[in-house]
């Protein structure tokens, strides 16, 4: 169970302060990671200093700053993991839900440096930013109410839905194709508690079976890893030989966490938010 009252926070971009005597870390080194730390203990990143396995972290490349490392964790390592089965990408049809979000930002751009066809859902607002900035091959603006199947185009070998669009996009995913689940938002609409939690696992349950049985294309309900060679590193690398663009919508200090979470909510950030500290600036 998550331990209230904690601390929020998985993501950390700092310098290291202290380390252990047989450390593969001295101080003084740049670093980031996802702590994991939010179903273990109450102390979460959220703060100017924070402990962290040394596992979990890896060095910050030259040319990658202190903000867009911290950009990257969670999201990263949940774009690189939704994408990582099916690849490698090159000449395949990848369509992306959600992708001027966190971590559609990264899957779009992830998948484009690999050779693939990227399509993505957006709002009209960002199809610009999506095409011409991330660099995918199609914007669908899902605010116009139009059916997917009409105007998606081909079908597709992945699928990664960010936004709970899953029951929609069967239509135009290829029988030999994969569906990558990370978000069940739009389904659990209302819901909370247990009826949330019971709601996403029959969901789930209900396709792994299919799968099994091979009545529906391949199906994945992504539950993230943690450790930095699981994407956060290769993204690192990418961002570094500047084939990938973290998008800071907005940096934000320690004081203005609640309007953070506030603007979050509201939806229609593109990219990341990023916190940092005076200790940091």
């Amino acid at each position: 169970m998550i331990a209230i009252p904690q601390i929020l926070g998985c993501d950390v971009a700092g310098v290291v302060k202290e380390a252990d005597a047989n450390s593969k870390f001295k101080v003084g080194d740049r670093v980031v990671g996802d702590t994991a730390q939010i179903l273990k203990d109450p102390w979460g990143t959220y703060a100017e200093l924070c402990s962290c396995k040394e596992e979990l972290l890896t060095r910050i490349p030259e040319g990658v700053s202190f903000e867009q490392a911290a950009a990257m964790p969670i999201a990263g390592l949940t774009a690189w993991q939704a994408l990582a089965p099916s690849m490698p990408l090159a000449g395949k049809r990848v369509l992306v839900h959600g992708g001027a979000g966190g971590i559609g930002h990264f899957a779009v751009q992830i998948a484009k440096t690999q050779g693939a066809y990227v399509a993505t859902t957006c709002s009209g607002r960002n199809e610009e930013f999506v095409t011409q900035v991330l660099g995918a091959d199609l914007a669908i603006d899902y605010t116009k109410g139009e059916k997917l199947a009409d105007v998606a185009g081909e079908p597709y070998d992945l699928v990664v839905d960010l936004v709970g669009a899953e029951p929609e996009s069967w239509k135009v995913l290829k029988r030999s194709g994969r569906m990558a689940a990370v978000s069940w938002d739009k389904m659990v609409k209302g819901k909370s508690g247990f009826a949330l939690v019971a709601t996403i696992l029959r969901r789930m349950l209900r396709l792994k079976m299919a799968s099994a049985l091979r009545l529906c294309p391949k199906y994945d309900a992504i539950q993230q890893e943690f450790e930095p060679d699981k994407g956060l590193s290769q993204l690192l690398q990418l961002a570094a030989e500047g084939k990938v663009r973290v998008h800071i919508d907005r940096v934000m200090g320690l004081e203005q966490i609640p309007e953070a979470h506030e603007v979050l909510e509201k939806g229609g950030v593109r990219g990341k938010i990023v916190i940092t500290t005076s200790a940091a600036s």
